[in-house]
């Protein structure tokens, strides 16, 4: 997806998290200058974006 597409993608991932009956890691995004993604999780219904470290550690 374009960068443009950023905020329509964010409002479905929001909206998905609150429908999801799963706690935990429910996707991933990567922008293409990145080599690592950052998870999108399912927290109480919330969507929180955790971006990992190089390492594989986490750090958000």
């Amino acid at each position: 997806m374009h960068a443009e597409s950023l905020p329509e993608l964010d409002a479905l991932a929001v909206r998905l998290a609150r429908n999801s009956g799963t706690e935990g890691v429910i996707g991933q995004i990567r922008f293409y200058e990145e080599d690592v993604p950052d998870l999108l999780v399912s927290r109480a219904g919330e969507l929180v974006k955790m971006a990992l470290a190089p390492t594989g550690e986490v750090s958000g």
